[in-house]
């Protein structure tokens, strides 16, 4: 089971590959994927206008179905970005209720 941790910070998750920035996870997904499981933080202390979030990554997901984890599983530390974090995997999922 290959995991897959998308987060600027933590450390405690363990998992085969970590990425800290958007850009890597973005690679991560498509250049080392496919993925079992994706550990998936909200805010990824991205510089850019806008900033380039967890959420970002799940729309980029959109287009690109074939590259989407089997599971993936919010970790922010605010509930209120894993609600919409957990939203917007629903509705990648198919399931707009998740």
């Amino acid at each position: 089971m290959r995991t897959l941790l998308i987060d600027d910070t933590k450390t405690h998750i363990k998992v085969d590959r970590i990425a800290r920035t958007f850009e890597d996870g973005i690679k991560a997904l498509i250049e080392e994927g496919p993925w079992d499981i994706l550990y998936l933080d909200y805010d990824l202390s991205d510089k850019e206008s806008p900033p380039r979030t967890g959420y970002t990554i799940l729309e980029r997901l959109e287009g690109m179905p074939k590259f989407i984890p089997a599971q993936i599983i919010p970790i922010s530390a605010s509930p209120s970005y894993n609600t919409v974090l957990r939203e917007k995997i629903g509705t990648l999922k198919g399931n707009p209720y998740f």
